[in-house]
């Protein structure tokens, strides 16, 4: 179900699923967040706008890596957040006592029929290849009249082009992302999803200096194969980067799809 399908070209090991990639890379990537938590806050926050959230959802977000969400969810409301990942790395990641969490393949989640106000996922379903079956299972645990909200890489981005060359290139898993295009929506659609926006979004990963947004980027994306200078250049290249005395930004690209 989970895909990052690559030929086995000069030694290149294969990877077919998310767990498979995140139980090998998920730990660089957990450290990628504790070193700049703050720096994906604008894509969190983008990503409840569209949930919009009140007090006592029950929200589930899935993927859900390490739970990161949770640290960006209003402090002035009850939730009941419930985590959901494949990758048993990601769910020794979650922080006690502030989350529940189910490690579980997301096509077979172990939530009630109708349990969940909002769901949320972001940046994970790219390595959904039986997509639809997956939103199936969203549509099961997601209660009549709660509303999805997805935050996703869209086909033709600057973050397509980064992920699926510069990232496919110097990371030694590769990275063949399957991004949201007029399919995708029409497996939201064959799956019970009605959808009501949907809207690139364009905004920032800020930094407070241009090491630790290098050093982010080499952790997150797992770039083994990469030097910093070449990090550097290739996020320039690709994204764009710039710097004033407030720190370090580069350009990033989701498609946001909220679907009823």
């Amino acid at each position: 179900m989970f895909r990052n399908l690559k030929n086995d070209v000069a030694g290149k090991p294969m990877f077919h699923s998310y767990d498979e990639i995140f139980n090998k890379r998920g730990n660089a990537y957990h450290d990628a967040m504790r070193l700049a938590p703050l720096a994906r806050k604008k894509e969190f926050e983008i990503a409840l706008s569209g949930a919009e959230i009140v007090d006592g959802d029950v929200l589930c977000d899935l993927p859900s890596g390490g739970g990161y969400l949770a640290d960006h969810l209003p402090r002035d409301l009850k939730l009941r957040y419930i985590a959901i990942d494949p990758a048993e790395v990601f769910a020794r990641k979650m922080q006690v006592g502030r989350s529940e969490w189910h490690l579980a393949p997301l096509d077979k989640i172990p939530v009630k029929n109708d349990a969940a106000d909002v769901l949320v996922s972001i940046a994970g379903l790219h390595h959904v290849e039986d997509r639809v079956s997956v939103f199936r299972e969203m549509r099961r645990i997601l209660r009549i009249g709660g509303r999805l909200s997805i935050l996703e890489i869209p086909k033709g981005a600057i973050t397509d082009d980064f992920l699926n060359d510069f990232v496919d290139r110097h990371n030694s898993m590769g990275h063949d992302g399957n991004f949201v295009d007029d399919q995708f929506r029409a497996d939201l659609c064959e799956a019970g999803f009605t959808i009501i926006k949907d809207e690139l979004r364009k905004y920032s990963w800020d930094f407070t200096d241009e090491q630790s947004m290098i050093e982010f980027i080499r952790l997150m994306f797992w770039l083994d194969k990469a030097s910093r200078d070449e990090i550097r250049e290739g996020v320039e290249k690709y994204l764009g980067v710039t710097s004033d005395e407030t720190g370090c930004r580069f350009n990033w690209e989701l498609q946001s799809i909220v679907a009823v």
